[in-house]
């Protein structure tokens, strides 16, 4: 999918509803799809938004939204077989807009600098056996993709050897964070939150989060103490730990 390609994702209404609404709904549907598919957590809720921005659009454009989002995929699964982290999102929204007051997204080759400055490339992995990164104010994940490029430079696998905790508060750099981590198979937690007030709003679990446990083994609290969404996770995922939290609130309330 070229860069042309998903500008056109814009035009599927063909000026009905703004470029910008479309493509941000692009992004959500693209983002709910995932979602629903993996995160039992926020199934219920987010298929009741997906069918929200659904019923905006005509039968065949949203037949145009889901053709978009299974080309954006293959590219992006011909990126990995070719050992290629791309943002390919970024420029598009920076491009259709309406960006926020100061909102900047960071250059490929600034992003691919400070990837390089942070060590994600060495072969020397921590002593956890994996590299844990953080991104705040992500946009649409750039800076994590050329970490996750410079862990596969290393001879090392980003969906093994790396998670990541990113962090956005305008939910359109939340979606694309979050298709792409999780298209490109990178365990994530993408967070809509205030990074000053530390106060969170929405949690997203790319697939590789959720499938290889990661919840267990890396938690990526917004706050200090547990966090609910983690220990629905937990719960929906492990019966006996679900049987043991449902056990002591019964003894808590006695």
């Amino acid at each position: 999918m070229t860069h042309e390609d998903l500008l056109n994702v814009a035009e599927i209404t063909s000026g009905r509803i703004s470029r910008s609404t479309v493509f941000a709904d692009f992004l959500a549907i693209s983002a709910y799809t995932i979602s629903n598919s993996f995160d039992p957590v926020h199934r219920e809720q987010r298929q009741a938004a997906l069918a929200a921005v659904f019923r905006n659009y005509r039968p065949e454009e949203r037949r145009q939204f889901i053709k978009a989002f299974l080309e954006l995929k293959r590219q992006i699964q011909l990126n990995v077989d070719y050992h290629r982290y791309r943002d390919l999102l970024g420029e598009v929204f920076m491009e259709i807009g309406p960006r926020r007051k100061g909102q900047d997204f960071t250059p490929p080759s600034i992003a691919k600098l400070v990837a390089r400055i942070s060590n994600a490339g060495s072969r020397a992995l921590p002593e956890k056996g994996y590299f844990v990164v953080n991104e705040s104010a992500c946009g649409s994940g750039a800076i994590m993709l050329s970490a996750a490029d410079e862990i596969d430079a290393a001879g090392l696998n980003p969906s093994y050897q790396m998670v990541a905790q990113m962090e956005d508060l305008d939910p359109r750099c939340v979606h694309m964070a979050y298709i792409q981590m999780s298209l490109y198979g990178i365990p994530a937690v993408i967070i809509r939150g205030d990074v000053l007030a530390l106060e969170e709003f929405d949690r997203w679990y790319t697939p590789a989060y959720i499938l290889f446990d990661w919840v267990w083994r890396e938690p990526m609290p917004f706050r200090p103490g547990r966090n609910r969404d983690d220990e629905l996770l937990k719960m929906s995922v492990d019966p006996i730990y679900r049987a043991i939290r449902l056990m002591g609130k019964e003894n808590h309330g006695k």
